[in-house]
């Protein structure tokens, strides 16, 4: 379901769109985004809901997540196709690096029924995911993970705890001075 704004209406900071597997659906969430990207309006909640069962949109979904990033997203969720559905290696690999590593606004991202197992989160804090200091909430749902990003995600859950901690120390701390 895709929902379509007068040019009045653009600059909704909540989007939220439903694809179901129609080109009709896919062509128009396009068209939305193309005009949030060239007028840069910002996006305040991207939310995604993805049921169709063919890999083709993929694509498509890395395209507008870079779109909503560039617009400076405050929180994304995705939610894919039902797990009992769809084999986890047709699931969408959702691009978690990119996003922690290119994002400086996100604070939440939620994740639901998606597959990371293509992601070596270990070998990618080097591409800034320890940066990502905006993030105060990561929530996975039905999402493939291996053994070892089990371990790296606790790992870096626990370096964003830390840091938002940390930061929130210092605020007490300058304002105790004051």
């Amino acid at each position: 379901m895709v929902t379509t704004y007068k040019p009045g209406l653009m600059t909704l900071s909540t989007l939220k769109f439903k694809i179901d597997g129609c080109r009709y659906q896919v062509k128009k969430i396009d068209q939305i985004l193309k005009r949030y990207r060239e007028t840069k309006i910002p996006i305040e909640k991207f939310d995604l809901l993805n049921y169709s069962d063919s890999g083709g949109v993929y694509p498509m979904i890395d395209k507008w997540l870079d779109i909503a990033l560039k617009n400076g997203v405050k929180e994304v969720k995705y939610t894919g196709f039902e797990s009992w559905k769809l084999p986890r290696e047709q699931r969408y690999p959702f691009p978690i690096v990119t996003v922690l590593a290119t994002t400086k606004s996100l604070r939440e991202l939620v994740l639901q029924c998606c597959n990371l197992e293509s992601v070596t989160l270990c070998t990618s804090h080097d591409k800034g995911i320890k940066n990502c200091d905006s993030l105060r909430k990561l929530l996975l749902t039905d999402v493939y993970l291996d053994n070892t990003d089990k371990i790296c995600y606790i790992t870096c859950v626990l370096t964003l705890l830390h840091s938002w901690n940390s930061s929130q120390e210092k605020e007490e701390e300058d304002q105790s001075v004051y």
